[in-house]
């Protein structure tokens, strides 16, 4: 997404989304900065998620769109279906402290999380 600049999504949003929805694990997304436009408004709403590192079940709550996220060729290389989406919603989510190994085309490392604050989900291009 972008407020102008743009964010590469990788590792942390398959996570989210899953291989089970449609997206694959070598999958890059540019994520951009979404505004709803009230027509029709988004309603808040409460849901319960589960993930790898939340520990279990969190009653997560949904605040407002946040991110739209497309395929994307990074390079010149990896698979890109131009009908692939992802929506992403501001949340109040599960309270963490941990850190974790991570691996990607960018980065090897360790890193440190806290909260959650975003949920993305697959969605269809129009």
């Amino acid at each position: 997404m972008k407020r102008i600049a743009a964010v590469v999504c990788g590792a942390f949003i398959f996570g989210m989304a899953g291989v089970a929805h449609g997206v694959l694990s070598d999958d890059n997304f540019q994520c951009w900065k979404a505004k709803d436009l009230k027509t029709p408004q988004f309603t808040k709403q409460s849901h319960t998620v589960s993930d790898a590192f939340s520990g279990g079940p969190v009653v997560t709550d949904l605040k407002k769109p946040f991110l739209l996220c497309a395929a994307a060729n990074i390079d010149g290389v990896g698979p890109v279906d131009a009908a692939e989406r992802l929506s992403c919603y501001k949340i109040k989510g599960a309270k963490v402290e941990s850190s974790h190994a991570v691996t990607d085309q960018f980065f090897t490392g360790n890193v440190a999380i806290k909260k959650a604050f975003v949920l993305c989900v697959t969605a269809t291009a129009p």
